[in-house]
């Protein structure tokens, strides 16, 4: 009995966790939608050349963002140079020079695809997560609301929650890739065994389940038994006494 309150406790907060995690992913889903919408509204404002960025058609926004002789990234807003070295740190100016480089090594309309095809599969492993976390939710109020720990139902859903949420992975395993490769040309894999490992995790704890709701139905099944045989007993001294 007191393990039985111990499970629900924790169900609980985990229905919770699981509900503030949902809502932060349909929040995310709203920011990349806005993104893919505005990335050619804001792309269609910027000319990029080789060894040059700049942004046109607004008289109060012109900046202009090139490299040198000496091949120093230098920028100029409203026709002022800005002094980088007072404004940026070592490490930012590096990270600036490879964004610059990965912008000038390519057109404007292929950055925008990649962009809005990098948006469009982070949009769709946010509703992989979402429907994974909706499974995973379930569970929670079973465990929560149910007497029966093992109910048949638990299973299907853990599994479900691993199922959604490997996919989910994979997607964003080959988003990032490509992303990396279609702007660097050297295409990374960036594989996170900890993500792997909470998935098989998942899985395992589903059959655990399922074998725990083989082991209470093989335990009732002895006891429909018992009283079948009684249930005919009663029927036949009636019969008897009519």
């Amino acid at each position: 009995m007191e393990n039985k309150k111990s499970i629900r406790s924790f169900a609980k907060v985990l229905h919770v966790l699981a509900v503030i995690a949902k809502v932060c992913m349909y929040i995310g889903i709203v920011g990349l939608v806005i993104c893919t919408i505005i990335i050619p509204i804001i792309f269609s404002k910027v000319e990029i050349e080789k060894n040059r960025v700049a942004i046109v058609g607004i008289p109060d926004a012109r900046v202009e963002i090139y490299k040198d002789a000496q091949s120093e990234l230098n920028i100029v807003v409203n026709d002022k140079k800005a002094d980088i070295s007072k404004e940026l740190t070592d490490s930012e100016k590096l990270s600036a020079g490879v964004l610059f480089d990965m912008l000038t090594d390519t057109t404007k309309e292929a950055v925008v695809i990649y962009l809005e095809g990098t948006f469009i599969l982070s949009i769709v492993t946010v509703i992989l997560t979402i429907i994974s976390l909706n499974y995973f939710d379930k569970f929670c109020k079973n465990l929560r609301d149910k007497d029966e720990v093992f109910d048949k139902d638990n299973s299907k859903y853990l599994r479900n929650t691993a199922k959604f949420f490997l996919i989910s992975y994979i997607i964003s395993i080959v988003t990032s890739s490509a992303l990396s490769g279609a702007l660097t040309d050297d295409f990374s894999f960036n594989f996170n065994s900890v993500s792997i490992v909470e998935i098989l995790i998942l899985y395992m704890f589903s059959h655990v389940f399922a074998y725990g709701h083989n082991l209470e139905a093989k335990k009732e099944e002895p006891k429909a038994i018992e009283e079948k045989p009684k249930a005919t007993k009663r029927k036949t001294k009636k019969a008897e006494e009519k």
